[in-house]
């Protein structure tokens, strides 16, 4: 896991402005999600997450970053995140969140929608 702090913010801004798709990965309680989808705010204290063509209104994740901890990590380091059908060279830079009190953990990893397997 590799924690260069310096980093998170103009990364994810860069994600933003890029409208780069995201995997997400959420795990909560019991509660698991998979969803592809865009940024569509990011600041210090929060990051909302959303599915293009469908209104905020409809759907909206909002992650809390208060207390949260946050890393890059290696896909090969982890536990499997990825959704069923989805090889790892899918996947790019992947950032895990890990709430307050370790109750959840979030896992944003770009998407490379065009790859094949060699």
């Amino acid at each position: 896991m590799s924690s260069s702090t310096e980093d998170f913010p103009d990364k994810l801004k860069e994600w933003k402005s890029a409208s780069a798709s995201l995997f997400l990965h959420a795990t909560l309680g019991g509660m698991t999600v998979w969803a592809v989808g865009v940024l569509k705010h990011v600041s210090s204290a929060e990051l909302h997450f959303g599915i293009e063509g469908i209104e905020g209104t409809d759907f909206l994740v909002t992650v809390n970053l208060s207390e949260a901890r946050l890393a890059w990590v290696d896909n090969r380091d982890i536990p499997q995140f990825f959704s069923v059908g989805r090889p790892k060279t899918t996947f790019g830079k992947v950032l895990e969140i890990r709430l307050r009190g370790r109750e959840g953990r979030i896992v944003f990893a770009e998407l490379f929608p065009d790859t094949f397997d060699v």
